[in-house]
């Protein structure tokens, strides 16, 4: 039932021109293990709905908004959030300080791993990564529909912030692969 929703939502967004993006600028969000499996990326409440996660076109080619799609075609922007002791950083799509929804990678054996942030003092952003029991640190990309990939990091940036409520270390997009 939610994966019908899912899809008429996406239906939906593709008919309406949601915000100027057509079918070729609406790309697949995926982590890859280590066999080169790709995993599903979804957005999960507490309540275990899922909401998809998708990288959208922007006015700039070189980067690509990172969004989960909510019921009535809200498109929940995907933020990196403080989480303070902790050696990573939460991932969550926003909608307000009391609508965090994480996102998490499956598996295809029915193992949930989190995606989380990590700094990068190089780039003083983030780099976004699934994180299998094991320790392992696997990495997020955007695929579009002719098979370009692009990574999935956290920017900082400091103009277009939306009034979210929350505390916001970064802002989840898709860059052309370094």
């Amino acid at each position: 039932m939610l994966r019908a929703i899912a899809v008429f939502l996406l239906w939906t967004i593709l008919a309406l021109g949601a915000r100027g993006v057509g079918a070729a600028e609406i790309w697949h969000v995926k982590c890859l293990d280590r066999d080169g499996h790709s995993l599903a990326v979804k957005a999960v409440s507490s309540e275990g709905v899922t909401l998809d996660v998708k990288a959208l076109a922007t006015d700039d080619p070189s980067i690509l908004d990172v969004k989960a799609l909510a019921p009535g075609g809200q498109l929940l922007p995907i933020k990196v959030l403080p989480n303070p002791g902790q050696s990573y950083d939460d991932v969550k799509a926003v909608h307000d300080k009391q609508h965090e929804v994480p996102i998490k990678a499956f598996t295809g054996k029915g193992v949930t791993l989190a995606v989380k942030a990590i700094s990068n003092p190089e780039s003083g952003g983030y780099e976004l990564r699934c994180l299998p029991a094991d320790g392992a640190q696997l990495p997020l990309k955007a695929i579009s529909p002719e098979g370009k990939v692009f990574d999935i990091v956290g920017i900082r940036e400091l103009d277009g912030q939306e009034n979210l409520e929350v505390e916001v270390l970064a802002h989840v997009k898709a860059v052309p692969q370094r």
